[in-house]
């Protein structure tokens, strides 16, 4: 037996005993199976390459080189196998045309090999048996398949250290790919040492070389996690993987470890961060010694600090430490973990400006807005809430809805909307805000989260407008049908005031005259009447043009000054002075004021014998507001309703017709403006008319230019100066 016998046997016991060893560790691993299928073919050539040298028999030694190709032609493709599972390309592995292919070419140079197409003899040479090979195509295509196999295993690692995104599949790809290569090279190394000594065949060493190569296997296989997992392996995995930057730091402050998130973090390479000081990574180098001094307590923080990164770039993060002690209690340095808060300051602003823009919403939307939970407590406001119901931001939160709006119609109704699961509802209800009361329409829409929003809207006003339209509606109906029947009756009270003032002026008895005078009175009172129904009806031209509204309340005060010095009725004028002048009636705004200074006196002096009238101006943006207020008895809620029906009236029969407020609605109405009363019971009554104001009397082109619109407007008029004050009372 010589020497490269004893090595081939050697080489042959070391497979078995990696064999055994790479099953044992992990037997249900398919990367260890592979792993072994590779040693065995390898331990074939070996057994094979030993028994060929102690061999006499001459069939004996070509089935023996059979044996030995069997080993080295299966031996590339395991190879391939095992590093495909190891770079974790199991589709490929999975693939059948792949493995079809993988199986076949193989098979086909094992049954060439048999036929004597590759290997075909023996020599005896001084070191031993030497095979020869056949001058065929097949040796060729065996040298290529050889070739081309065990390329794409180095190009497979290659890839797997580019790849690589922990330490330890780094090491484990550099330390399989360089002792592969140094298989290689030592086996072409020997080949040319060989072919320069003169020798004609090449010993079979290669099984021996091999050795180097699968030892890296098996090393880099067991100590980098493959084989079996270790404490030791699964806190380098742990480091490597973790998506927080962790990094370990001396009691210099010295960086002696930092993890594949740290350099990431930081956009440095690993053997550039570590031996650096730990202070030149953080903006804040006092808040970096406060967190390394361990003497207080062995863990601090968390703390939000800044990192460094190559660039310059600084990067929020939130950095815990702990000590690390020995078992002897000294210091060994510090774990510095840290997390990235730059997505979490970038969520922070995304969340706060969608708060802002929520807010922004909220709190320019035109109607009050509530959010209330499924408990009927308050979760949100906006600001025109507070404005309108009273509140302050702060006092409502999280307290229940009927004490915010304290009206049990309303909580009925949102507590009906959230049993009957709605999509949205509506209604209509009344809420008593500082004395008033106001008319509020709600919508709910239910919200995620078991929230419901309430959209609230105070149409107030517009009921108020509604009503006004509907009365001047009816007005203008009645008056329709007031005009018509005062034309029909106007004809034949002509003939009897006329006629029965004939017969008053002729000679009859005493009592007969008394009887016609009765007649005459009573007709005149029915014209008087008619006359009121034409004037409610609005047919007489109105002649328009800008006055003083002041002149036009003195000139009614004047006509009435006697009544009230007799009557103990004293007047207060609070004028706003330099008002617009109003485009006007002069006649219908007179009447309009005298009504409403007929009704304070007949009041006053029911309730009091006399009393106190106070007539004020204001100016209001493009409007002029007058205002009557006296201190009689009040007009009572459900009288304040009606005072502007027509026929409605509060005094004795045959001392009020009913049409005196209806008419000065009418006839302010059709000037553009509106009249409106205000009172409490026991508090007196102020009725307010606000008219349209002009410009200026100062700007006399543009006074031109509204007298020529009025001028076509109402069609030619023979006398468009300012009539003359009323000289006689006006009963209506």
């Amino acid at each position: 037996m010589n020497f490269i016998a004893i090595l081939h046997f050697a080489s042959f016991a070391a497979y078995v005993l990696l064999v055994i060893y790479v099953v044992s560790r992990r037997s249900a691993s398919y990367v260890n199976h592979l792993c072994a299928l590779l040693i065995s073919s390898l331990a074939i050539l070996s057994l094979s390459c030993g028994l060929l040298n102690v061999t006499d028999n001459l069939q004996d030694a070509m089935a023996l080189v059979n044996l030995a190709a069997f080993g080295s032609i299966t031996g590339p493709v395991f190879a391939l196998w095992f590093y495909l599972a190891l770079t974790n390309r199991e589709k490929v592995l999975k693939n059948r045309l792949f493995i079809a292919g993988s199986v076949t070419v193989p098979l086909i140079l094992l049954f060439m090999q048999w036929s004597g197409f590759i290997m075909n003899g023996i020599t005896v040479e001084v070191w031993g048996v030497g095979i020869t090979r056949a001058s065929t195509a097949f040796t060729w295509l065996y040298s290529i398949y050889t070739i081309l196999l065990y390329l794409a295993c180095g190009i497979l690692l290659l890839e797997m250290e580019r790849r690589a995104d922990t330490t330890r599949r780094r090491k484990q790809a550099i330390l399989l790919f360089a002792t592969g290569a140094a298989t290689i090279i030592t086996v072409v190394t020997l080949n040319v040492l060989v072919y320069g000594a003169g020798m004609q065949q090449i010993p079979q060493v290669g099984d021996i070389v091999a050795m180097i190569w699968v030892i890296g296997i098996v090393v880099a296989t067991s100590r980098y996690g493959l084989l079996r997992i270790t404490p030791v392996l699964a806190s380098d995995e742990i480091l490597s993987t973790m998506s927080d930057s962790l990094m370990l730091v001396d009691n210099e402050a010295t960086i002696v470890f930092a993890n594949h998130a740290t350099c990431s973090l930081l956009g440095n390479a690993e053997k550039k961060i570590i031996g650096q000081p730990f202070y030149s990574l953080v903006e804040d180098k006092h808040k970096a010694e406060e967190l390394l001094n361990t003497d207080s307590s062995e863990k601090k923080g968390p703390l939000e600090m800044v990192y460094l990164s190559k660039d310059g770039t600084s990067i929020p993060v939130l950095i815990s430490t702990s000590a690390i002690r020995l078992p002897g209690g000294t210091t060994a340095g510090s774990v510095v973990s840290a997390v990235d808060l730059r997505q979490h300051k970038k969520d922070e602003e995304n969340l706060a400006a969608h708060q802002r823009l929520i807010t922004g919403i909220l709190e320019t939307m035109p109607s009050a807005v509530l959010v209330i939970n499924r408990q009927m407590e308050i979760v949100l406001a906006n600001r025109l809430f507070f404005h309108d119901m009273g509140w302050s931001e702060g006092q409502i939160e999280n307290r229940p809805l009927i004490d915010i709006i304290p009206s049990e119609e309303f909580v009925a109704q949102i507590a009906s909307a959230m049993i009957t699961d709605a999509s949205s509802i509506q209604f209509e209800f009344r809420y008593d805000l500082n004395g008033s009361s106001r008319i509020l329409v709600a919508n709910v829409f239910p919200m995620p989260a078991e929230n419901i929003l309430l959209i609230l809207n105070d149409v107030t006003d517009e009921r108020e407008r509604q009503d006004r339209l509907y009365l001047t509606d009816r007005l203008a109906s009645i008056g329709e049908m007031a005009a018509g029947v005062a034309h029909e009756i106007n004809n034949p009270l002509t003939s009897v005031i006329g006629l029965s003032q004939l017969l008053t002026e002729q000679e009859l008895p005493a009592d007969l005259v008394e009887d016609i005078s009765t007649i005459y009175r009573e007709a005149l009172r029915a014209s008087t009447v008619v006359k009121n129904l034409l004037t409610f009806a609005r047919k007489r031209p109105a002649l328009r043009q800008p006055v003083q509204i002041h002149r036009v309340i003195d000139d009614v005060l004047q006509l009435r000054a006697y009544e009230h010095r007799v009557n103990n009725i004293f007047i207060t004028r609070n004028y706003t002075e330099n008002l617009p002048d109003v485009v006007i009636d002069y006649n219908q705004m007179q009447q309009v004021f005298v009504n409403i200074v007929l009704n304070s006196e007949y009041e006053m002096m029911q309730a009091h014998r006399g009393g106190s009238l106070v007539v004020s101006s204001k100016k209001l943006e493009d409007h002029i507001s007058i205002s009557f207020s006296d201190d009689g008895p009040g007009i009572s809620p459900e009288n304040l309703k009606r005072v502007f029906d027509p026929f409605f009236t509060t005094k004795e029969a045959g001392k009020g017709t009913g049409l005196g407020l209806s008419v000065c609605y009418g006839i302010v109405a059709n000037h553009g403006g509106k009249i409106y009363a205000e009172s409490s019971p026991g508090q007196g009554a102020t009725f307010i008319i606000e008219l349209p104001a002009t410009i200026p009397a100062a700007e006399p082109a543009l006074q031109a230019q509204i007298m020529n619109f009025l001028k076509k407007q109402e069609g030619p008029a023979t006398d468009r100066s300012l009539p003359e004050p009323l000289t006689r009372e006006i009963q209506i």
